[in-house]
């Protein structure tokens, strides 16, 4: 995991143990109207997306080849090694301004800096990769939702481009929906429609404002069930019980882009009748956000071993948790809510709280 922070070594890289400094200029000249830096970092085996700021900036800010914008970036655990780190600048619509790229080293306890930079009109390099998961983190959880699908939809060429959090800069019946460019996400103004997150769509114009037709298209089963989600920034644009998931973004052609999306609430704890739409299986994602996804990579049944931790591999209604029996015991058991009464464990067990940090509401049923 990695972090990048406001200033060389703030307080939100206050835990991390190594550091790359990074100061992002121009080759030449200025670029105006910069509003976010969208940051890859590749640490060789790993590779994360971060954005700088974390949020679109109120006031654009202004790159320049004199002088530098500054942040760090933590990388937790002891990450050594070869790093690169590529830098987009985008505008308040997410439209690329330029890019730049460099590589360098990172040490435990060490500071290496890092100049990008960037060069105007740039734009990042397509990369190879298959389709991944729409949503996902570091893992595959088994679906393909990609910002572009379903394809039915015609751009006209004088098309305004906007935010998918913002879509009333659109204009009345307008939505603003995420394109892929390549593998980077631009937003763009077309006609909206009526059903609402949650709900089957055909296609995008299918969508109430704010949200988007995407496609699952779930491997194992050959179907491809289509739902309207909606964009956000935080949990305060998703609706009910829905979170924001900022740990699995948008992807475009297997490329994480800054654009998140509302959870579908559901319940993780049953096997059926989950609150997902047929095909779908309902699973606890990391922070304990429910969600719905394909089954593909969750066939481990209870008592089977697992990997990747609680998010993947199991069936529905299981979690992968370590048993403590040695190095690597991990299996999958039934999941439970620590506060259900009557409790859902049966054949003796009790729910009981586990060592994960991050589970607070869930639990897992085991014997006394």
């Amino acid at each position: 995991m990695v972090t990048a922070c406001a200033a060389a070594l703030g307080a939100a890289c206050a835990d991390e143990k190594s550091f790359a400094l990074v100061s992002v200029v121009t080759t030449s000249g200025q670029i105006t109207n910069v509003a976010q830096l969208w940051v890859d970092v590749d640490n060789g085996a790993s590779s994360d997306f971060l954005l700088y700021p974390k949020t679109v900036a109120a006031r654009p800010f202004l790159l320049e080849n004199t002088n530098a914008v500054t942040f760090s970036i933590g990388f937790s655990g002891s990450r050594k090694g070869d790093v690169h780190v590529g830098v987009t600048a985008v505008d308040a619509a997410g439209r690329p301004l330029g890019y730049g790229a460099t590589s360098g080293s990172i040490d435990v306890g060490h500071v290496g800096k890092l100049t990008v930079r960037v060069v105007p009109g740039d734009m990042r390099p397509q990369r190879d990769g298959g389709a991944g998961d729409g949503r996902g983190g570091d893992g595959d959880q088994g679906d393909d939702r990609e910002a572009g699908a379903p394809d039915s939809i015609s751009i006209s060429a004088d098309a305004r481009s906007c935010m998918p959090t913002a879509p009333a800069s659109c204009g009345g019946g307008q939505t603003c929906v995420v394109l892929c460019q390549a593998d980077v996400g631009a937003g763009i103004c077309t006609p909206g429609g009526s059903r609402q997150p949650g709900e089957m769509c055909q296609a995008h114009d299918d969508c109430t404002p704010g949200s988007q037709c995407f496609r699952f298209n779930c491997r194992d089963q050959g179907t491809q069930t289509q739902m309207c989600l909606r964009y956000c920034q935080g949990d305060g644009d998703c609706a009910g019980s829905g979170k924001c998931m900022t740990s699995a973004p948008v992807r475009c052609a297997g490329q994480p882009t800054p654009f998140r999306l509302c959870s579908r609430p559901c319940d993780p704890v049953k096997v059926t009748a989950t609150g997902c739409p047929e095909g779908l299986a309902c699973v606890l994602f990391p922070g304990e956000i429910p969600d719905c996804t394909c089954r593909d990579a969750h066939k481990r049944g209870e008592g089977e071993r697992c990997q990747n931790g609680p998010e993947s591999e199991c069936q529905p209604g299981l979690i992968c948790i370590d048993e403590g029996a040695g190095a690597g015991n991990l299996k999958c058991r039934r999941l439970c809510r620590l506060l259900d009464t009557p409790t859902t464990c049966t054949g003796g067990t009790t729910c009981q709280v586990l060592r994960m940090p991050d589970l607070k509401e869930y639990g897992a049923c085991l014997s006394p």
